[in-house]
């Protein structure tokens, strides 16, 4: 069988939030780090988002269900902190899916 990749990918432009559910609420209002003004994580989503308080310092992949919602319906969603990440992240903006998510499973 097949994976689904999420519809949008997105880098979110660092956080200074110092909880998760701070870090999520930003991350859903602005996806987008690159463009001006707020860009709404939308449904199907995801968004690559580095928080840099000491709280929770870490670097967070935010995958969003069918409802573009942050709310009790958001059981779905998945958060993800990445341990350990190498390499260089992402610029702010769009990402290619492909780059961490997987099109098909052998």
């Amino acid at each position: 069988g097949g994976a689904l990749l999420p519809t949008q990918f997105t880098r979110a432009a660092d956080s200074n939030a110092s909880t998760l559910s701070d870090l999520l609420t930003a991350a859903y209002l602005d996806a987008d780090g690159a463009l001006a003004g707020n860009q709404a994580l939308e449904a199907s989503a995801a968004v690559l988002v580095q928080a840099t308080s000491a709280t929770i310092a870490g670097t967070y992949l935010i995958v969003n269900n069918s409802n573009p919602l942050l709310d009790s319906s958001s059981a779905g969603d998945i958060l993800i902190k990445l341990s350990a990440p190498t390499g260089v992240l992402p610029a702010l903006g769009s990402v290619d899916p492909g780059l961490f998510f997987m099109s098909t499973l052998s």
